[in-house]
């Protein structure tokens, strides 16, 4: 589509979506912000997805300041899958962060978003992190706080399957089994 129309800012969208790797996604994302040819939802979503991709390349001090300039225009516009999109993924930079209250926060309510209006894009993503939050904790704990994380854990992982699973994720299911056998590996 791009050989025949080189502009085509919809065709950069989504082939910046597809796996052709950080970097050549940045390009194609903010060539198509450069066209001024995308609504404005359009152009948040893409914007968001160019914040999270600092966080591929470990910078999540700039991917919370690029993520927290949406703030705003996201609130604004009210549309529940950019709320969902820019929750769950702020929600990972703050974990990222050692931020463990405001990420499940954010979480939380990704998924609770999601769940009100009916899709799944990000419920499998937002279990996982989750379930890192749960890990986290428990590393930090003993006794009895530490086997209720490791069991909080456990819990997001089986939703994280589940969710994979209601939308043929194959990857974040394997994913999700690994981590739970991790769980395993931790309680001995």
């Amino acid at each position: 589509i791009l050989l025949k129309d080189p502009n085509d800012a919809n065709a950069m969208v989504y082939l910046g979506l597809s796996n052709v790797g950080v970097e050549r996604s940045e390009i194609l994302w903010k060539r198509a912000l450069q066209t001024g040819d995308l609504s404005e939802e359009q152009t948040l979503q893409v914007k968001i997805d160019l914040a999270f991709s600092y966080v591929i390349r470990g910078q999540y001090a700039s991917a919370l300041e690029k993520m927290m300039a949406l703030e705003n225009d996201i609130q604004r516009l009210n549309k529940p899958y950019l709320s969902v999109s820019f929750h769950s993924d702020r929600g990972m930079i703050y974990e990222r962060l050692d931020r463990l209250i405001e990420a499940e926060a954010d979480l939380l309510f990704a998924i609770d978003l999601q769940k009100r209006h009916g899709y799944d894009t990000n419920t499998e993503r937002a279990f996982n992190v989750l379930g890192f939050i749960a890990l986290k904790r428990s590393a930090q704990s003993s006794g009895d706080d530490k086997d209720r994380f490791l069991a909080q854990a456990e819990q997001y992982f089986r939703l994280q399957y589940e969710a994979a699973s209601r939308i043929a994720k194959k990857r974040s299911q394997a994913e999700a089994l690994y981590f739970l056998g991790d769980v395993e590996l931790q309680r001995g």
